[in-house]
């Protein structure tokens, strides 16, 4: 099990800002449940800082619903800021994959665009990164990321980790289509990995925006939630990947569970336009597999909250308000086991694109938001 402790990693004192206050009844009632992203986008420098940033809300709020509103509930502009700046970098960089196929020369493309990445995060942390005006910096994602970063002591290493991510995706999706191979994980520990490097990594950097350095408590908690929301993503993003030949499912699970990627690939909602099994076989037993498949997965999703839940009692307002996906994380998983882990429900199927619009989920966050408990 990959584990990260930042205290070891970096080496530098814990720091813990004040908390500023957030008006409470903006968080009750169904009208007025989130603040609205106006008042604090608004303390942006200029015109043009605030243009980058509403570039990055937009982005999330379309590609990421629930961690839109999850961002909304963070103390401080500052925090938002830095949230949706780093988050849309995450998404600019996963966007990267997007077009993605056997041909070589699209191949050798995604490495570049990749490597573009990892010299731009590079050069902001440069010696002249800091001093380089507003305007260097070529996307608005990378311009807001500079305006956050100059307020806030941000570890490098996180934002690499993103880029290392999405690098060790391209190696193993490439060498499974190579293999002619539908699994993209070959064994559950690369999933650990893959969601610790990406997710985690987010949840670190938030952290870090509210001045949570070296604390061995939110460290731990940051590394199981962002697991836990990995692998949530992954449950998620199952029908989309298997549409094009992907498989989430880790191979050692599948070989444990006896199942046979090609009938999950081949009897996707996307490619039959109607409701069918997961994967079935005149039997049916192929599909069972997957379900039990899909439940261990929700299970490993549960422990890493368990996990996460166990440190809530020491950990500062700061760390905790950054958890708060968890709750999202939770209600996905609460959902999945009432449809009996059958990713292909109708309901399933629409809780992978978002809860937008979900009262239940909305009441779970601000619950989450006054207790600071998940």
């Amino acid at each position: 099990m990959v584990h990260c402790c930042r205290s070891s990693l970096l080496g530098r004192s814990y720091v813990l800002r004040g908390r500023t206050s957030t008006n409470i009844n903006h968080c009750l009632g169904l009208g007025h449940l989130f603040p609205h992203r106006s008042r604090w986008l608004s303390t942006a420098s200029s015109s043009s800082v605030k243009e980058d940033f509403k570039y990055c809300v937009d982005l999330i709020q379309k590609r990421d619903y629930d961690a839109y509103i999850c961002g909304l509930l963070l103390p401080s502009d500052h925090a938002k800021m830095a949230y949706f700046a780093t988050r849309a970098l995450n998404v600019e960089i996963g966007s990267t994959l997007q077009d993605m196929n056997s041909n070589d020369t699209n191949l050798i493309a995604i490495q570049l665009r990749l490597q573009f990445w990892r010299d731009s995060i590079a050069q902001m942390y440069a010696p002249n990164g800091s001093s380089m005006g507003h305007q260097s910096y070529s996307t608005p994602v990378l311009r807001a990321l500079q305006v956050v970063k100059s307020k806030s002591n941000f570890s490098q290493i996180f934002f690499e980790r993103l880029v290392d991510a999405r690098e060790m995706d391209l190696d193993l999706v490439t060498l499974a289509k190579s293999n002619n191979d539908y699994m993209v994980f070959p064994n559950y520990a690369d999933m650990e990995r893959y969601n610790e490097l990406s997710s985690s990594s987010l949840i670190y950097l938030c952290m870090e925006s509210l001045g949570v350095f070296e604390c061995e408590e939110a460290d731990i908690a940051a590394s199981h939630v962002g697991r836990a929301l990995g692998i949530v993503s992954l449950l998620k993003g199952s029908v989309h990947r298997a549409a094009i030949g992907e498989i989430c499912i880790p191979r050692d699970m599948c070989e444990k569970y006896s199942i046979d990627p090609e009938s999950i690939v081949a009897h996707t909602l996307y490619q039959r336009n109607s409701r069918n099994d997961l994967s079935s076989d005149q039997s049916g037993a192929t599909s069972t597999n997957v379900i039990h498949a899909t439940k261990e997965l929700a299970t490993c999703a549960y422990n890493h909250i368990s996990v996460a839940r166990n440190t809530q009692s020491s950990l500062p307002k700061e760390a905790s308000v950054c958890l708060i996906q968890a709750t999202t994380a939770l209600h996905y998983l609460d959902q999945l086991k009432g449809n009996k882990y059958d990713l292909f429900t109708d309901e399933m199927i629409n809780r992978s694109q978002s809860s937008r619009g979900d009262v239940m989920h909305y009441l779970k966050l601000g619950r989450t938001w006054l207790t600071g408990v998940f």
